[in-house]
């Protein structure tokens, strides 16, 4: 099985490259020595196709942080041309 963050990149057998499904696969009736080569490759994923979750979370925040602030704009817009029940 693959660790977290890689994937299975390709798998070959005595040089030929093989297909493999779901992670696993089985080689039967061994008669002789076999090459077995697996080769494993990072994950591509996170916002900006790196693996920094970090960097994702920080990308997160800041987009929550401006969302924020166009709402909280858009409120005091909204208050401002309304007038003030209150006073009368």
């Amino acid at each position: 099985s693959t660790s977290k963050g890689y994937q299975l990149d390709f798998v070959t057998v005595n040089g030929k490259q093989i297909y493999v499904q779901g992670n696993s696969f089985t080689v039967d009736n061994v008669t002789e020595d076999l090459l077995i080569v697996v080769s494993f490759k990072k994950q591509s994923g996170g916002f900006l196709s790196g693996n920094s979750v970090l960097l994702d979370y920080f990308i997160i925040f800041v987009v929550l942080f401006v969302v924020f602030g166009i709402l909280k704009l858009a409120v005091y817009l909204i208050r401002k041309k309304r007038p003030d029940l209150r006073k009368y």
